[in-house]
């Protein structure tokens, strides 16, 4: 994570989360006016905020992800602490989500998504440990470990909310229908408390992400989210393919045959978690036919509950071999899966598209020919300033500024049309990667603008692009 936070190139989400963290902002003010005003629950803003002295561009900041980890670790020792019985579950369930793709790729980006992830991933283990229906009554102690971990979870992304909520009410749910109705009221108090702080951020934000939404960005339509849907599953199955096998292995072994209470505790947990899973997902279905949700990197939820169903099944099949040595085998085999896992995701965080890729094309420009003229062509990135929240409209130009700054080159003013008469001039978009424009229109669109250009050598880089006029032409 810390490798790649740092060898990363930011893109314009990060630099979003950088405006409106950042000091120049009272909280009052920041609350009210940024972080209020977008789509997302103000927690992980409030978290960057209070990060600042990390550095003021985003490979800094973005090591936030590192500093939650750390109470998010220790709450995790902390639930096997109380459940022994559950610690081997734990174990392979922390070796599955650090192969999960989400793990290091968004370990590594200046949003709340890793968060959401990790929240979510603490949620489910404290469900199924504590408030599961086999569980002694929930201590005070456990209750509050309990309750502090499903309000960052519900607080922290609203699709994430709505996985994660789905599954606490499917605990409750198992209570009802095994008719233990005061578990069942303590649990259902417990999660109502948690959700306190989403309750009052929804109460100030509904109206204006109701307005924000009604034009939006995310695909509509049944299709798009089914597609999105089947990725994130498809990429958490795969990435650790011995704990897959393991998991599917032993979760047939407790359906045919659950040989003690222990068995049996585990294989209700699975299916609780499962159910809650699925209706969660048909509530982001149906949230999405009225207004566009469903998005993966909207899902990194969906990862954790599925990971600690393979781990049940793992676990138990592991206890189910008699061969000290084949466990020993299967073990390293996940380690090592995961290691592996952790490398090729580290790789694809190296080469996302980001406006790095079109910044360092302009610096080999610049180092060759020094008085080489930089435009940033932010016409083309009006659709996205024109969206709500209005800090879209200051957030744009300030991440072309930074990229520049920090590669050494300098952008003309906006109101500049100078072109270089010794070098080339170059005319920079970046975040534009739906928008389809050939060289010729772009060229009659410059001149239009009153740039002296004709031809233009155009090349498409990750989201972005540069067009270069030689001098002479």
């Amino acid at each position: 994570m810390i490798a790649a936070a740092f060898a990363r190139g930011p893109w314009y989400d990060e630099f979003f989360t950088l405006y409106v963290s950042a000091p120049r902002f009272g909280w009052g003010e920041a609350l009210r006016d940024h972080w209020l005003a977008d789509n997302h629950p103000p927690l992980f803003y409030a978290l960057a905020r209070a990060s600042a002295w990390l550095g003021d561009s985003v490979p800094p900041r973005r090591l936030v992800n590192v500093l939650i980890t750390l109470p998010a670790a220790a709450a995790f020792v902390l639930i096997g602490r109380r459940r022994p019985a559950w610690r081997g579950v734990l174990i392979l369930f922390a070796i599955a989500l650090a192969s999960s793709p989400v793990a290091v790729f968004y370990g590594a980006e200046f949003r709340s998504n890793y968060l959401a992830f990790l929240s979510s991933a603490l949620a489910v283990a404290a469900l199924v440990t504590l408030a599961g229906p086999d569980c002694p009554p929930l201590s005070r102690r456990g209750g509050a470990l309990l309750c502090g971990v499903l309000a960052v979870a519900f607080a922290t992304h609203l699709a994430a909310t709505i996985l994660t909520g789905g599954i606490a009410l499917a605990f409750v749910a198992a209570r009802v229908v095994r008719r233990d109705w005061g578990g069942a009221i303590r649990l259902a108090l417990l999660c109502a408390l948690a959700s306190l702080p989403l309750l009052v951020s929804l109460a100030l934000q509904l109206g204006r992400i109701e307005a924000n939404t009604r034009v939006f960005w995310i695909p509509a339509g049944l299709t798009a989210a089914r597609w999105a849907i089947q990725q994130q599953v498809e990429m958490n199955l795969t990435a650790n393919l011995t704990v897959t096998a393991c998991g599917v292995i032993g979760l047939g072994l407790l359906a045919l045959s659950r040989q003690n209470p222990a068995d049996q505790a585990r294989w209700n947990a699975a299916i609780i978690v499962l159910a809650g899973l699925a209706f969660g997902t048909a509530v982001l279905m149906a949230l999405h036919i009225w207004r566009p949700i469903v998005i993966n990197r909207y899902l990194v939820a969906m990862g954790p509950p599925l990971l600690l169903a393979f781990a049940i099944g793992a676990q138990t099949l592991l206890e189910r071999l008699r061969a000290a040595p084949v466990r020993s085998v299967l073990v390293a085999a996940m380690a090592a899966s995961a290691l592996w896992s952790i490398w090729t995701t580290w790789r694809h965080a190296l080469v996302e598209p980001s406006f790095m890729g079109t910044g360092h094309a302009i610096a080999a420009l610049v180092r060759a020919c020094p008085t080489t003229v930089v435009h940033a062509d932010m016409q083309w990135n009006e659709p996205v300033m024109a969206l709500p929240p209005p800090d879209n409209r200051a957030v744009m130009p300030m991440a072309y500024a930074m990229t520049a700054r920090t590669l050494d080159f300098t952008l003309e003013p906006p109101a500049s049309r100078r072109v270089s008469p010794t070098c080339p001039t170059v005319f920079w978009t970046e975040h534009v990667a739906d928008v389809q424009v050939t060289a010729e229109a772009l060229a009659r669109s410059l001149r239009q603008r009153g740039f002296d250009v004709r031809a233009l050598e155009l090349k498409r880089i990750g989201r972005g692009w540069i067009a270069v006029s030689r001098p002479g032409r």
